[in-house]
């Protein structure tokens, strides 16, 4: 399926859309890349949430005891102290080589430090110390999302939602990666099943409106996006795409609002994007 074989325009004459030519997987990847990248990294950094100085008075109370180690050490990776992170979890280890909370932050470590390969090691080791901890299969999906083999992530975030069925964020990232594979309606039964757990989610709100203008229905699409920005009015995923879907459907006026709101905010981590609305904008305008 082509993108634009289900929106109606108002002229025959009227330019193509800028993905009209997109084949459907392309579509998915270019709506889903930076909520997909951005929801990853958000997660990752959610990992680490712990107390600095609390840790070195642990490790001076029981310096004997893997945890304060642990501890410390993701304290350290928090302030992108890698060096000094390594360490404190190596320490850890020798004072319990089968400790899994060690093996699951040294898969967190590497994660963050760009070397995939060994945070797989880890991630799976951790698995196979504690087949119930569904923090290490979500840790290892991830990883295989950045690397772009949802096929493999996939199983694996099922897995986790076996152990925690109520968690919200793994539906979210299964619906993720489903959609990553095409696999759109499924990925809408996994969205809207997180949306019954966060029914405030704006991000959640902009996956589903993602999926139906993958499916050719902006219409429906811009019912999701209003929803989001609702909730959010500076959602920048909603705003760029509400624009797409309103220009798709000739509504030159509405799409302009929206791609000017969009470039206004100038989002971190959007650069591809408002180039893209900047040139849009141009067309419209008749520049």
């Amino acid at each position: 399926m082509m993108w634009g074989s289900g929106v109606q325009r108002t002229s025959s004459k009227r330019k193509k859309l800028i993905f009209q030519d997109l084949t459907l997987l392309r579509l998915i990847a270019f709506l889903f890349f930076i909520i997909l990248y951005g929801y990853l990294t958000y997660e990752r950094n959610k990992l680490w949430d712990n107390e600095y100085t609390l840790w070195q008075h642990t490790i001076a109370k029981s310096p004997n005891k893997p945890k304060g180690h642990t501890y410390l050490g993701i304290a350290y990776a928090k302030d992108k102290r890698y060096k000094e992170a390594y360490e404190e979890f190596q320490h850890a280890l020798r004072l319990a080589p089968g400790d899994v909370e060690v093996r699951y932050n040294f898969g967190v470590l590497y994660a963050e430090k760009n070397e995939p390969d060994r945070a797989i090691i880890e991630f799976e080791a951790a698995i196979r110390l504690r087949p119930d901890l569904p923090d290490a299969y979500i840790g290892l999906a991830s990883i295989y999302m950045e690397k772009g083999s949802y096929k493999q992530a996939a199983p694996l975030l099922e897995a986790a939602l076996k152990i925690r069925p109520d968690r919200a964020d793994i539906l979210t990232k299964l619906g993720l990666t489903l959609a990553m594979s095409g696999e759109v309606d499924h990925a809408e039964t996994i969205f809207k099943r997180a949306l019954d757990k966060t029914p405030d989610n704006a991000g959640l709100l902009t996956n589903l409106g993602n999926l139906e203008l993958v499916k050719g229905n902006p219409k429906d699409a811009i019912y999701y996006y209003k929803m989001a920005l609702q909730i959010n009015p500076e959602e920048p995923e909603s705003l760029y795409n509400i624009a797409l879907a309103l220009e798709g459907l000739g509504k030159r006026d509405d799409a302009i609002r929206y791609y000017e709101t969009f470039i206004s905010l100038n989002p971190d981590g959007y650069g591809e994007a408002i180039g893209s609305a900047k040139e849009r904008l141009k067309w419209l305008k008749g520049l």
